[in-house]
């Protein structure tokens, strides 16, 4: 069943016309040539897999062979299929004949057709290669240039750089990838990203692990306002891996020659998709659900019967016909969300401050499936907007979402200017509960096509160059509250720290792959009579490396109010001094408050214009607020936040209360004034509510208690 769409459908772009492309041929699944050109190579992998490659025409006295660098090239295989017959080395070859060809010099005459017509040779870099062969041959890829939803199966082979067997299996289906990048043509004349689905797992890039959906990207080659070398994506995804160090899922991404039906379609990046089952592995729902039905929308304001319209929920649609496969179904997870622009696909919510949401996995959802997962995410945004972190059920944000994966997700999207932050392209996944990643995960990253120019010249945090973090509304609605949370800002400062190191091994890394990619970027642009890329990958690298600069000296140096946070220091009296700190190395004021524990929303005043206040060790919850220079202003930004050069942020709470010490072993040494262990006093300060895993614990009983299992009341 085919996704329904809901909101604002998207546009239909520009249809672009041209030549009819040429066919893949493997031995095990595709029999005809339909390409039109009379010359063919063929190469032998390891294991018995063989592949054709077509060559292309230059002109009516010149053809050319894009091929893999694994090839020799002074052995060429090459299929004749043309009428009459083709003079080699003083011998005639007729239709179906095949001879060797030694073009070890780049190019090679034969006779045709009474005329001498060269046979040119390009091989590409010591990268991996791609080879699809579709079933139904030029006519289903067609098909799938010219639908994005379209799906054909077919075969797919692929090689590392030695030329040796990767993958070579079923391909179970081969789509188009892409909400607005994918350009519908009548013909295989454009350049699009696909979606494929492989007949069984395989690790195609080495440390992704043995998955089945993978995504080919291809870099807007002929878009200014796009980056056309792919290392945006590159960049992005090794910096967002490697700062999350195996805490939450990365993503991983390679370059390589794409090859369909035959017809070499330049350099991709392979990667995992952004779905359970690519990068993201939590509890499958899909096999836990039956039926898919039509969909059904749910619309309201607070107050109504329904609790996720009570608790802000604007909209959710759901599957009216799925069903549980037993009584028993956890509702509570795998889910992966993708946060869309003023619409969602299928099954989705709207939240009360109107972020959007598809659910992209599981597929089909009852109703009951739809409510918990907008819930738990309203709750989350309550807390989110609450002045203290709290939201109306007592709960604080950090109980319902992994805040580090939200840090860093937002880091790596405002470092590389990545204008789809929270407009498209953002993902939060739900593991079920009790399993790792069980709360809201935020990430990988995804869709970074930002180019050079965009960071010669702006300074601003999250970047201007297609102007849409800071003026739409969707896009800065969540980023406005971050800012304000001075704990939150805190993670924000300390991973960002991280990330520099993630940084600096990007950047040798990055070096190394343009040097490796360069010739198949040549033949990439050959192919697409496109600008070389090799000039324009080396822009980047400066431009990002300027980018790095200003981040770090500027962005994040001393002045600006980065982040608010606490720290407690224990007196001989027994009372307790609490200093704040603004993470920008300036002196500060702060107004303190006494958080009422009866409705944590609420809060009573309790000294001001101090960095620091001493209270009795008496068990109340303190928080404190102070103004900063906002190092994430811009000048013409919408909203509150953004548009202001100061920020106020609020810290976490903190409970003064006496912890009586860990009983020592007898042997343990003696700390100073006559405590054990060395920990200095026999006394210590409780921090509370920031991220407590007990609180957590008890959070999801108390949000799940009553929707934990599959139930059938409305």
């Amino acid at each position: 069943m085919k996704k329904n769409r809901f909101r604002m459908p998207f546009i239909k772009l520009l249809l672009f016309a041209a030549a009819a492309s040429a066919m893949l041929f493997l031995s095990s699944s595709v029999s005809a040539y339909d390409s039109g050109v009379p010359f063919h190579v063929i190469i032998k992998g390891d294991g018995g897999a063989s592949y054709t490659v077509d060559a292309r025409a230059e002109n009516n006295n010149s053809y050319v062979f894009y091929l893999p660098s694994s090839v020799d090239t002074s052995k060429l295989t090459v299929l004749f299929t043309g009428r009459g017959a083709v003079e080699y080395d003083a011998k005639d070859y007729t239709d179906g004949d095949t001879f060797v060809l030694n073009a070890e010099n780049g190019a090679v005459g034969v006779r045709y057709r009474g005329g001498t017509v060269i046979l040119r040779v390009m091989t590409g870099s010591s990268i991996p290669s791609v080879f699809i062969g579709l079933d139904g041959g030029n006519e289903a890829f067609s098909a799938v240039c010219a639908d994005k939803t379209h799906e054909e199966p077919g075969t797919l082979l692929m090689t590392n750089t030695d030329g040796k067997t990767i993958y070579d299996g079923i391909l179970e289906k081969f789509k188009g990838h892409g909400y607005t990048s994918f350009i519908p043509s009548i013909d295989t004349s454009f350049k699009n990203s696909y979606n494929i689905k492989l007949g069984e797992k395989a690790e195609l890039i080495d440390g992704a692990g043995k998955i089945k959906k993978w995504v080919l990207l291809s870099p807007r080659m002929y878009d200014a306002s796009r980056d056309s070398t792919g290392l945006s994506q590159l960049m992005a995804f090794s910096t967002f891996t490697g700062l999350t160090a195996g805490r939450s899922f990365g993503i991983s991404g390679e370059y390589v020659d794409l090859y369909v039906n035959g017809d070499y379609r330049g350099v991709y990046i392979l990667c995992e998709r952004m779905n359970d089952g690519g990068a993201i592995d939590v509890a499958d729902l899909d096999e836990q659900v039956t039926g898919e039905g039509p969909l059904e929308t749910v619309r309201g304001r607070g107050g109504a019967d329904d609790e996720a319209i009570a608790l802000g929920i604007r909209e959710y649609s759901y599957n009216k016909g799925t069903t549980p496969r037993d009584k028993d179904t956890d509702i509570t997870g795998g889910y992966v969300l993708e946060v869309m622009c003023d619409m969602y696909e299928g099954c989705g919510f709207v939240t009360k401050n109107g972020v959007y949401f598809s659910i992209k996995t599981p597929e089909f959802c009852s109703r009951e499936m739809v409510k918990y997962i907008a819930s738990l995410v309203q709750n989350f945004e309550n807390a989110l907007f609450s002045e203290t972190g709290y939201n109306d059920e007592g709960h604080h944000y950090s109980e319902y979402a992994d805040m580090t994966s939200l840090a860093d997700m937002t880091l790596v999207y405002a470092f590389y200017g990545n204008f789809e932050f929270f407009r498209t392209s953002t993902y939060i996944y739900k593991n079920a509960d009790g399993k790792r990643h069980d709360k809201l995960t935020f990430g990988p990253v995804w869709d970074f096509e930002t180019p050079a120019e965009a960071y010669e010249g702006d300074g601003t945090f999250f970047g201007t160059w297609c102007g849409f973090t800071y003026f739409v509304p969707q896009q800065y609605a969540w980023a406005e509250m971050m800012w304000q949370h001075g704990g939150f800002m805190e993670i924000m400062r300390t991973e960002n720290e991280r990330m520099k190191a993630a940084l600096d091994k990007v950047f040798t890394d990055t070096e190394d792959t343009v040097k490796t990619a360069s010739a198949s970027f040549a033949m990439s642009s050959a192919r697409w009579y496109a600008a070389p890329l090799d000039g324009k990958a080396q822009r980047y690298i400066k431009s990002v490396k300027g980018r790095y600069d200003d981040w770090f000296g500027r962005l994040w140096g001393d002045g600006y109010m980065l982040s608010l946070s606490v720290k407690t220091e224990f007196g001989e009296d027994g009372d307790v001094t609490m200093t704040a700190s603004s993470g920008g190395g300036d002196d500060i004021s702060c107004d303190w408050f006494i958080l009422d524990e009866s409705d944590p929303t609420k809060y009573e005043s309790y000294e001001s214009g101090t960095p620091s206040i001493t209270v009795p060790a008496d068990g109340k919850i303190y928080f404190c607020r102070a103004d900063g220079k906002n190092n994430a202003f811009c000048p013409n930004a919408s909203g509150r936040v953004f548009s202001s050069e100061t920020v106020t942020m609020t810290s976490d709470p903190i409970r003064a209360e006496i912890k009586a010490p860990e009983t020592e072993p007898a042997d343990s040494a003696p700390g100073p004034a006559g405590t054990t262990g060395g920990c200095g006093s026999s006394l210590d300060i409780t921090i509370v509510f920031a991220a407590a895993a007990a609180a957590a614990v008890i959070n999801k009983k108390h949000i799940s208690k009553r929707r934990r299992k599959w139930s059938t009341a409305k």
